[in-house]
């Protein structure tokens, strides 16, 4: 080799020495695995006590365009937090710490490992979620809660009875939370719901009433949760305003006059009571619950046992004579009553994240 061709090698050795720590340092957009290895890179070198090169490194990655996945800029974040808090920069670190739980509002943070200004920052932050989206689905079994008795024959005698029938409910849900131990919890439901009547008449007569009624509810509770790693439970009060969407019934009166006549039946149609009806009903509620987290996907499996007790009368005292078919054809006039219910109900949460940096209180202390 001449001494030419000596000089050229030793120029484009020297070259490359020099420009690669450029390039690691201050990666291009369309540099494939700089961010990384500067992150890396930059990781290294706050092991080794040399912070103050940190933020060069890895800066421009979290800036610009980089080939960053959400874990790594969620490693970028934190160093970036840990170096401004090193360098006293609290401004900066609360910046970096917001964008952070952006990313992830669930982080979870180590003490025995983070740096202690590191957790401090953090705990100055809202981490909990401010409301949680959900929709159940589940069984109701009703109740019937007689206030005043009606009917053609003695009513002192022939009061009948009322049995619980099993319905359906489908409740679309949103959740807000107050602190991570209180919350108020509201939503849409629909229900339909069940229940038969039978009562003996004149001492020949017996009718049979399967009644059956859909509603829309609109409830507002107050929550007491206790949380424990993924599990939450949560103890509910409230009340729900309903609105009667329809009500109908299905009748049947057998009567037995004597032998020689046996069995006479009068079955019809199902009969529309919802004229008779209150269209605005009340109830107190209350119950229990759970959320469990991380069964399905991010969200909560949610399961809920709550009771119901009915404040207002479904009938309406001026309409109560209005459907003439019970009266005359089934012997059969409605009772003043309420409804009380128990359901049972599962569903999915998804929780909803606004991470903020919280005020500090003022102290009064002079």
């Amino acid at each position: 080799m001449n001494t030419l061709s000596k000089f050229i090698a030793a120029a484009m050795i020297s070259y490359v020495s020099t420009i690669i720590p450029t390039l690691a340092q201050k990666p291009t957009g369309g540099d494939e695995q700089g961010c990384k290895l500067n992150l890396n890179l930059a990781e290294e070198k706050y092991k080794n006590g040399q912070i103050e090169e940190v933020q060069s490194l890895i800066k421009p990655c979290v800036e610009g365009k980089s080939n960053f996945n959400k874990q790594d800029k969620i490693r970028a974040y934190k160093l970036l937090t840990i170096t401004y808090l090193y360098l006293n920069e609290e401004e900066e670190a609360s910046k970096n710490m917001q964008k952070l739980l952006n990313l992830n509002p669930e982080y979870i943070i180590d003490p025995n490992v983070d740096p202690s200004e590191f957790v401090d920052l953090y705990n100055q932050f809202r981490h909990h979620p401010i409301a949680i989206i959900g929709l159940k689905a589940g069984v109701n079994s009703t109740m019937v809660n007689v206030i005043d008795n009606f009917g053609q024959d003695d009513i002192d005698r022939s009061l009948g009875t009322y049995t619980a029938k099993i319905g359906y409910r489908v409740s679309f849900t949103s959740e807000f939370l107050i602190t991570p131990l209180l919350s108020l919890e509201t939503g849409l439901s629909y229900s339909k719901s069940n229940f038969e009547y039978s009562n003996r008449q004149f001492s020949y007569s017996n009718v049979s009433v399967e009644e059956s009624f859909s509603t829309l509810s609109i409830p507002l509770h107050t929550r007491f949760s206790y949380t424990k790693r993924d599990l939450r439970f949560y103890l509910q009060l409230g009340a729900k305003v309903n609105y009667l969407v329809s009500s109908s019934a299905t009748l049947v009166r057998i009567d037995s006059l004597n032998e020689e006549l046996g069995y006479q039946s009068v079955v019809g149609p199902a009969e529309d009571l919802s004229d008779q009806k209150a269209k605005l009903f009340f109830s107190l509620q209350s119950a229990i619950g759970g959320y469990w987290k991380n069964v399905v996907g991010n969200g909560y499996l949610m399961m809920e046992i709550g009771y119901s007790y009915g404040l207002s009368n479904l009938i309406e005292p001026d309409k109560r004579y209005a459907n003439t078919n019970l009266i005359n054809k089934y012997n059969y006039i409605p009772n003043d009553f309420s409804i009380n219910q128990f359901t049972v109900e599962i569903g999915y949460g998804i929780p909803i994240y606004r991470p903020k940096k919280l005020k500090k209180k003022k102290s009064n202390i002079l």
